[in-house]
């Protein structure tokens, strides 16, 4: 579990830009390892309590 939060921390601080393409939000969302939603165009990481943009 501990890998899965560095990769997700380390991905969304390298590749956080890269949100506002729809194939790498599209990507993400069917990995589905933390709560994603949309909300207003906002993709909302619960896990994480915090906002990225896309």
């Amino acid at each position: 579990m501990e890998n899965n939060f560095a990769y997700a921390r380390a991905h969304t601080q390298t590749h956080s830009i890269a949100f506002k393409s729809k194939a790498i939000y599209y990507q993400i969302k069917l990995f589905n390892i933390f709560s994603f939603k949309t909300i207003q165009g906002q993709c909302v990481i619960y896990t994480f309590n915090c906002l990225i943009y896309r």
